[in-house]
């Protein structure tokens, strides 16, 4: 189903849309004549979009559940309240400036939900697919899950805002953010590899991660902040930091290792650093 993304432009699904095939684009959002349109809002109503069991081969082919259409793709798009299943890549894929809120992103063969830089993932899960939920740059993901997908929870680039997320299971990073990231108030649990991976000049604060198959906070590259974080469990690291990262008020269970400078009031192993 192919619709106007201009500005302006409301759409509310009143019915389940079911895909034929794994080839079958649930709802295509296009320009007019080659021109970006900018605006059009997507009321999913509750309803789903994509493959069911029985009516087309889930996780197949190249189908994307919900998409904005090249090579000029709508921007600021709001897709929300509602589920996109079982698409043979991606679940979602919207452009740049664009909102995803209150909607389920499961089992889809590529990422769940993929949104462009300086946009907004709020009150979403994504589960069972490969990465679950991608941002790019500048980009707000909040209070939402990410759980069981096969790849990293959640992966965001650079200047990116993750906060109040939970993000368990996943096959690998729970939360894997590029430099100049906040990550805050969020909690990973028995992911794969690290809990949470930063690139350097970082905010990483009141996180809570717990039994990662890695380390708990992985800083790579540097100047970062981690203050307020809570680990235990996890079979790396407590803290892995790069040269330059400051640390306080910390309470970790297991090991500090890298460069980090320890600006007191930890709690390592149950022992107090006291303030340089």
């Amino acid at each position: 189903m192919k619709i106007d993304g201009s500005a302006g432009k409301s759409y509310r699904l009143t019915s389940s849309l079911a895909l034929p095939d794994g080839n079958t684009t649930g709802i295509e959002i296009s320009g007019v004549g080659g021109i970006p349109l900018v605006g059009a809002t997507i009321d999913l109503n509750g309803f789903t979009v994509g493959c069911f069991p029985g009516t087309c081969a889930v996780g197949t082919g190249s189908a994307i559940g919900l998409d904005t259409a090249l090579p000029f793709p709508p921007a600021s798009i709001r897709v929300r309240n509602g589920t996109v299943q079982g698409g043979g890549q991606h679940g979602i894929t919207l452009d740049v400036a664009s909102v995803v809120e209150d909607v389920v992103a499961l089992g889809n063969r590529g990422d769940g939900i993929r949104v462009g830089e300086w946009s907004v993932v709020t009150r979403s899960r994504a589960i069972e697919n490969a990465v679950g939920i991608f941002a790019g740059s500048e980009s707000q993901i909040t209070n939402s899950a990410a759980s069981l997908n096969t790849s990293a929870g959640i992966r965001a680039g650079a200047g990116c805002t993750i906060t109040g997320d939970r993000i368990s299971r996943n096959g690998s990073d729970g939360i894997d953010a590029f430099g100049g990231s906040t990550v805050s108030g969020n909690t990973a649990y028995a992911n794969t590899a690290d809990g949470i991976r930063a690139q350097g000049g970082s905010t990483l604060s009141r996180n809570t991660v717990v039994s990662n198959g890695s380390h708990w906070i992985h800083d790579v590259g540097g100047s970062s902040t981690v203050q307020a974080n809570t680990a235990r469990f996890n079979d790396g690291d407590g803290l892995n930091l790069s040269i330059n990262t400051g640390y306080r008020e910390n309470v970790v269970t297991g090991t500090v290792t890298g460069f980090g400078v320890d600006a007191g009031a930890n709690v390592i192993n149950g022992v107090v650093t006291s303030t340089p």
